[in-house]
């Protein structure tokens, strides 16, 4: 086993030693005895794997595993260098600067013969290309059926509260004889609201959507609450329209698409669902060079890299103040691992600051910047993410954490306020930019009122 120095910590050279000649072992067994050879923290012998980074321990590690990822089908990129054509967009400094600042080197991804992501057909169940799958009208190329529908009948159109049609929005109403009349809508009556898709047009883009209410539901259409609102609006404004008509550049969003497919890939000829379904290996790996600078000791930055081995920011400013969970299991163990390889700081004395400390963003940060040294440098810069969350709970009554308050005052000081959230909102009522509680209680009881009046109508049961 590896000799321990008196510290608790492990003796190094003697270490890159044993993993080489474990690594040198595990080569030469048979596949189905490998797994027996590796820790519980390794990719192969001497290779620590964080989540999909791995951290080969040497140089000559290093060679014998970019020769093993290929063998087992993944393209080994080099990160260091732009690729050709692309020089204009690497900011990052020299390879030597790199290495030592604990960059990434390298990027492996199964090659496009061991894994190929293709669409599967739910009529005839064959493999196709999802190039342009998401066209509407798209038709498998093995049965013909249509795999994609972006505008069916009964599905929803939704318009931005921000950016209105351009021009007015062009209605049909037929009248006696079945003659049609046509019309328009100013388009701010649409703003934020949904239409229910009647049929579409996709060589005008024009999209034909049923111009009241009752019409969808003696279509037998589930329409939602979103489409409620916006045909409850349109009759108010007295437009009694059999038919609305909008240009697809018009609308933000779609709700109702129809796939006949799903997003499947192949690996080795086997199927795996795109989501929620691992391969039998990593999809992709990130390789870093730690021995150009292992091992970590105490500074006060160290508990930056610390943190950013387990995918986590290092700032707390940027983390909810109000005590919620941040870190978790997987999070804590990616940490432990970079800990116990790659820092002299003792692995025995982590695990019980780790079991004690806060879990929430700030918290941890704070317990694992003073765990690696007495005075940290430590990142709270201002976010107007804590200014808008703490502005909600102001709002809606809530109380408030004494870090909420620091972080709201930490970012309106930024942009030239000297106070909190509730001062700033009393600030705002006084010079009338915002009503008084007064008159503010007044509208939502008002607000109330007319809702209860509309409701009473009963309008929506009338053809």
């Amino acid at each position: 086993m590896l000799e321990q120095k008196r510290d608790g910590q492990p003796d190094l050279n003697l270490g890159e030693n044993e993993d080489l000649a474990r690594l040198k072992l595990f080569l030469s067994t048979p596949h189905d005895e490998r797994k027996s050879l590796l820790k519980d923290d390794e990719y192969i012998p001497g290779v620590v794997t964080i989540t999909y980074d791995l951290y080969p321990k040497s140089q000559e590690i290093h060679d014998i595993l970019i020769t093993y990822l290929n063998e087992q089908g993944y393209e080994v990129k080099d990160c260091t260098v732009p690729e050709p054509g692309h020089e204009q967009y690497f900011k990052r400094p020299s390879p030597e600067v790199q290495r030592q600042n604990g960059y990434s080197t390298g990027y492996a991804s199964l090659k496009d013969d061991v894994l190929q992501r293709v669409a599967k057909c739910d009529s005839c169940s064959g493999y196709v290309s999802r190039r342009e799958i998401l066209t509407d009208g798209h038709t498998c190329e093995n049965c013909g059926t249509v795999m994609y529908e972006a505008l069916p009948k009964g599905s929803q159109v939704r318009f931005s509260y921000f950016f209105n049609p351009e021009g007015d929005i062009k209605v049909v109403t037929f009248v006696e004889g079945g003659d049609a009349k046509e019309g328009t809508l100013v388009p701010s009556l649409l703003s934020g609201g949904s239409l229910v898709v009647e049929a579409y047009d996709p060589e005008t883009n024009e999209i034909y959507c049923y111009g009241e209410l009752h019409e969808v539901e003696k279509a037998g259409i589930d329409y939602g609450s979103d489409a409620l609102g916006t045909y409850r609006r349109l009759v108010d404004n007295g437009s009694h329209v059999d038919r609305i008509i909008v240009k697809r550049e018009d609308i933000s969003e779609i709700w109702g698409s129809k796939r006949n497919f799903r997003e499947v890939r192949l690996f080795k000829g086997k199927e795996y669902a795109e989501f929620f379904e691992d391969l039998p290996v990593g999809e992709h790996f990130t390789i870093y060079e730690p021995w150009h600078w292992m091992p970590l000791r105490p500074s006060q930055t160290l508990h930056e890299r610390i943190i950013h081995a387990a995918g986590m920011t290092s700032d707390k400013g940027y983390y909810y103040q109000d005590g919620r969970a941040a870190f978790y299991d997987d999070q804590l163990e990616r940490m432990r691992r970079f800990v116990k390889n790659f820092t002299t700081l003792n692995i025995h004395d982590w695990n019980y600051m780790i079991r004690n400390a806060s879990k929430s963003g700030p918290g941890m940060i704070e317990a694992i910047a003073h765990f690696c040294h007495s005075t940290p440098v430590i990142k709270n810069e201002p976010n107007i993410g804590n200014f808008m969350i703490g502005l909600a709970d102001s709002i809606q009554g809530k109380p408030k954490t004494k870090d909420q308050i620091r972080a709201e005052v930490n970012y309106l000081r930024s942009e030239g306020f000297d106070g909190s959230v509730d001062e700033l909102i009393n600030h705002l009522r006084d010079i009338g930019m915002i009503p008084s509680r007064e008159v503010e209680g007044k509208a939502v009881e008002e607000e109330r009122w007319i809702q209860e009046i509309w409701d009473s109508l009963k309008l929506d049961d009338q053809s």
